[in-house]
């Protein structure tokens, strides 16, 4: 098989299309269906046309037209974007969450946005006394009420807010929460909202939090991030075992095992893990990164597990080999069979990164930030010594793997803070680009009010984190909605206390979308059909030639290109690379009937002639599909049709396919200059073979026979190559039989008759305009 993408122009999407100009490119359309103008363009409101066209393509055989709040299937169809566009008396959208969404309850959401392109930083803040956990967006919120530049530009200073929400043990579901920062981070004071009750939160920075050893890590690692001391704080983005002296230290790795004796360090090991080049030790190694690099994956956990034992933690990813594809086990487990592997899990953008691992003799020796694993998850000993300890320095010591980790990304809202609800520590997460400030109002009468944070999620849509007010609500709830890629569909939740509002759920008004069902069995190209699934008739070439057609790989079944990396509609070929000497057809003669649930014989007559064609490799695939031959094969697959004549026919005898008689029809084959003939009594006279009986027969009486009977069926045809004497002879006879029936029938006229053009643009029409008209 061979997949090639098919550039159909704008018949690529099928037959409806959306255009930006009425006039087609000549990228397009070819110079073929400019001369079958069957086309009808519908202008849309937003300067686009909407093209229905005829005989380009593969056919359209089911249309239905959706609109807000009707959402169309997941499932089944193909989806046209028929209007986004706002009117012409409307201004411009600054995105296109703007607009009127309608949404399932019938309620009306009219969104717009206040500020974009907002730099923000995820925060999450934990309470130590009372178990409360906050979580949201840093931003600046100067100008946050400014509705144009000029306002944006004479706004205040910077002022930072934390908009986002709040959970506890009393209240599970997210309660809106809103801090708003000084400008030198010393102080906030804030509101929390929870159902009916409201309440203040004021804090200010923690004047004895630098007394502990992890504030002092973090402070520290504040400081280098910031750049006080010249340096960046470093990451840790990779662990890698290496065995010592068969294995190199990878580029950019640095060991972090610097032990007198090196773990596995023994005969046993040395020999198991490689019997050609005993090793002498096993290395770890690590990789580092600047820690504010928020565009590279970073390890956040590091930690051993006993396989065999324990289950890889969720999330986790176990080293089993080395780079060089040898046992990357810590500890052997000799006699027991069990392994400690080395687990880590790897994160993009989380909020703390590990920034050291080391492995040291004793707790004492550790780093003094370094925190010692000495358990595994199932509280099983994690010493990565064996089951004897290390003898070093005259003493019996346990080798230990101890780790630190330290804030991902650095900013002055981190640290523990003072309030008036008990200690508040905050870590701050990755950089959020592109945030955008929305507000809106809902309801049936608008009565209600929406104002969040509409926050991009990596090219898969937006998250809407907002507040919601309501008339005959004290107080704000919170609201989190997801809209997708294009922004045409909603749908989350919000909460009120311990309350939960009913799902939210709706499409923007403006979006009407055009849901189509094509069969890809055939492909049209200028009002002529290229192939089809169907076969033209019950003969050995037309199956034999519909059984290599090309296929249509489009719909839910599209092609990712290699070069874009976008999904597009394709066509796959199948092409005979090298053909046989013997060609044997075997007709598939049976089907599955679902009424009465039974597998039936099919009777219907096979014609067959002594020649049949193995269709060629079409002229612009050649040069791809053989590519890889030989030069002595090049000539033979050179992709020309391949001629072959017959010279057996099987044939079963009944009408079901649990019963019957089998017998054959056959001359000899060793001649196969003569193979194209119906008959050559001399050299290869036919003959029937019926088990002990053998009786000679002819073309035209063994054909006859198989005509005339519903339980005599050819099964399985043998044919044999021709040679180039009979393909000139074949040839000849079939250029001089297409001359006489091209002279008995009248030729199709160039261009299509104007009186079926104009029956086909009118029903186009009246398609378009009296079905799609409704939809404005």
């Amino acid at each position: 098989s061979h997949s090639s993408s098919q550039e159909n122009g704008s018949c690529s999407a099928g037959a409806f299309a959306v255009l930006d100009s009425p006039y087609l490119s000549s990228s397009s359309s070819s110079s073929a269906s400019s001369s079958l103008p069957l086309h009808t363009l519908l202008p849309l409101g937003d300067g686009s046309y909407l093209r229905c066209a005829r005989g380009d393509g593969c056919p359209v055989h089911y249309v239905d037209v959706f609109r807000a709040p009707n959402h169309p299937p997941r499932y089944g169809y193909e989806l046209v974007p028929l209007y986004v566009g706002r009117s012409r008396n409307q201004p411009a959208r600054r995105h296109a969450c703007e607009g009127v969404w309608i949404l399932k309850s019938g309620e009306e959401l009219h969104l717009r946005v206040v500020r974009s392109n907002l730099t923000c930083y995820a925060i999450e803040g934990k309470y130590t006394t009372r178990g409360g956990v906050t979580f949201g967006l840093l931003h600046d919120a100067a100008g946050e009420e400014c509705h144009d530049e000029e306002q944006l530009e004479a706004a205040s200073s910077p002022c930072w807010k934390l908009s986002g929400h709040w959970t506890q043990t009393n209240y599970k579901e997210p309660q809106p929460a809103t801090f708003t920062f000084d400008a030198d981070f010393s102080s906030f004071e804030g509101a929390w909202m929870a159902g009916d009750k409201r309440g203040s939160w004021n804090g200010i920075r923690d004047p004895t939090a630098s007394a502990s050893k992890k504030a002092t890590a973090e402070l520290e690692s504040l400081q280098r991030v910031q750049g006080d001391d010249g340096q960046r704080a470093q990451a840790i983005a990779d662990v890698q075992l290496v065995w010592a002296g068969v294995e190199p230290i990878p580029d950019g790795y640095e060991v972090v095992s610097d032990l007198e004796r090196p773990l596995r360090a023994n005969a046993q090991d040395a020999v198991a893990v490689d019997a050609e080049q005993p090793c002498s030790g096993l290395h770890m190694c690590v990789r580092r990164l600047p820690l504010d690099d928020d565009s590279a994956s970073t390890l956040s956990e590091l930690g051993v597990v006993w396989a065999e034992i324990e289950n890889v933690p969720k999330g986790f990813e176990a080293v089993e080999r080395t780079r060089g594809g040898r046992d990357a086990a810590l500890r052997a487990g000799h006699g027991s069979g069990h392994r400690l592997l080395l687990v880590l899990k790897r994160a993009k953008g989380a909020r703390v990164a590990l920034s050291q691992v080391q492995v040291a003799y004793a707790r004492s020796e550790l780093p003094r930030e370094c925190e010692r694993i000495s358990h595994t998850p199932m509280v099983l000993d994690a010493s990565l010594n064996e089951a004897a300890k290390h003898e070093v320095r005259g003493r019996n010591m346990d080798v230990w793997l101890g780790i630190s980790t330290l804030p991902r990304f650095a900013h002055a809202i981190a640290g523990e803070w003072e309030t008036s609800s008990g200690r508040w520590t905050a870590s701050v997460g990755a950089r959020v680009p592109g945030v955008l400030l929305v507000e809106g109002r809902y309801g049936r009468q608008l009565e209600n009010r929406v104002r969040g944070l509409l926050v991009p999620e990596g090219g898969h849509g937006y998250e809407l984190m907002a507040v919601y007010e309501e008339r005959e609500r004290k107080h704000p709830g919170y609201l989190s909605l997801s809209l997708d890629r294009d922004c045409t569909r909603l749908e989350g939740s919000g909460s009120y206390g311990n309350e939960r509002v009913s799902a939210w759920e709706g499409s923007r008004d403006d979006f009407v979308t055009l849901g189509l069902k094509k069969d890809y069995t055939s492909l049209w190209q200028a009002g002529r059909e290229l192939f089809s699934d169907s076969a033209a008739g019950n003969s050995i070439d037309a199956l034999l030639s519909q059984s290599l057609q090309p296929e249509v790989l489009g719909g839910s079944n599209q092609l990712r290109c290699h070069a874009c990396e976008q999904l597009s509609d394709a066509l796959r070929y199948t092409c005979v690379f090298r053909a046989p000497e013997h060609l044997v057809v075997c007709v598939k003669r049976f089907a599955y009937d679902y009424k009465s649930g039974e597998l039936n014989k099919l009777l219907d007559a096979v014609r067959f002639s002594p020649t049949v064609t193995l269709p060629g490799t079409p002229a612009a695939l050649r040069a791809q599909v053989f590519d890889e031959a030989g030069d002595a094969e090049r000539e033979e697959a050179s992709g020309a049709p391949l001629h072959y004549g017959l010279y057996a026919v099987v044939v079963h005898l009944g009408r079901t396919i649990d019963g019957g008689h089998y017998y054959t029809f056959a001359r000899d084959s060793s001649d196969a200059a003569q193979l194209h003939l119906h008959d050559d009594p001399e050299n290869a006279p036919w003959a029937c073979y019926n088990d002990e009986s053998v009786t000679p027969t002819t073309w035209a009486e063994f054909t006859e026979r198989l005509d005339s009977s519903l339980d005599n069926s050819a099964y399985i045809l043998f044919y044999r190559r021709l040679r180039t004497g009979a393909v000139a002879a074949l040839v000849s006879d079939t250029s001089a039989e297409q001359e006489k029936s091209a002279a008995a029938v009248s030729v199709l006229p160039k261009q299509v008759a104007a009186s079926l053009v104009a029956r086909c643009a009118k029903d186009s029409r009246h398609f378009l305009f009296s079905e799609l008209g409704q939809y404005g």
